[in-house]
């Protein structure tokens, strides 16, 4: 049964729940938490804005034949995703090895 759905209380499905589920015991405390919330929010858009200012400098490169262009802009608007990812469960905490309960 999941933690939320015991009597008695225990965490409810939020975020917090669901860190507390994904990495036991690797918690960061609530300040750790807003400044990697900080951190993660200037790099991410930072990142975002060089990566977006790339994409269209290489973009005048492509030949002008419409299928090389859009299997760029196919790739070039998907592949942002993987750094952000990361960077959203490093913000939550999220990331590093899964430690096991004794």
């Amino acid at each position: 049964m999941p933690p939320w759905g015991r009597r008695g209380g225990g965490v409810g499905p939020g975020a917090v729940g669901l860190h507390v589920m994904a990495l036991p015991g690797n918690r960061p405390g609530p300040r750790q938490t807003c400044m990697r919330t900080l951190i993660a929010t200037a790099a991410g858009l930072a990142g975002f804005a060089l990566y977006v200012m790339a994409a269209v400098t290489l973009a005048d490169f492509l030949p002008a034949f419409w299928p090389v262009q859009a299997a760029y802009f196919v790739a070039a608007g998907t592949l942002w995703v993987i750094p952000a990812r990361w960077l959203m469960l490093w913000a939550a905490g999220m990331t590093g090895k899964r430690r096991t309960a004794a």
